[in-house]
């Protein structure tokens, strides 16, 4: 490939939860997902700092059954907090794909009420705006 080749790579790029190609021409080339599991070491590190146990959480995981890396192309990512079917609370994070389907990336599930379940998807919320205002491409 020529230097002025549109698609000549001039450097890499990544962050907590994709990597990246930029030609020489500065557009994105060749993005890929991180893999949930790392995602979620990123997001319990954060969690941690927020002040938030996941101890204290039936469980708090990757939702793998759906899909396995992080979307490079997505419309949203969302977090939010649900009653369980016959008890307890789940906190989903879940992907809006850019046809309009929706798929799960994390699920967590807590018996300690819906004030907590709502601080562990409030958190999530802020880390998402954080990360796009402050961490983006």
């Amino acid at each position: 490939m020529g230097y002025n080749d549109p698609y000549e790579i001039h450097h890499s790029n990544e962050d907590e939860y994709s990597k990246w190609d930029v030609d020489t021409n500065g557009y994105v080339r060749n993005e890929t997902g991180k893999s949930l599991n790392d995602v979620m070491e990123y997001l319990k590190c954060e969690i941690a700092n927020a002040g938030i146990a996941l101890d204290e959480y039936d469980y708090f995981q990757a939702s793998e059954w759906e899909r396995k890396t992080w979307p490079a192309l997505y419309r949203r990512v969302f977090a939010y907090s649900t009653p369980g079917g016959s008890e307890g609370h789940y906190i989903h994070m879940d992907v809006e794909n850019m046809d309009g389907t929706t798929k799960s990336l994390f699920l967590g599930k807590t018996f300690m009420g819906l004030d907590h379940a709502l601080e562990l998807s409030n958190t999530l919320s802020r880390i998402l705006d954080w990360n796009y205002k402050m961490g983006g491409k």
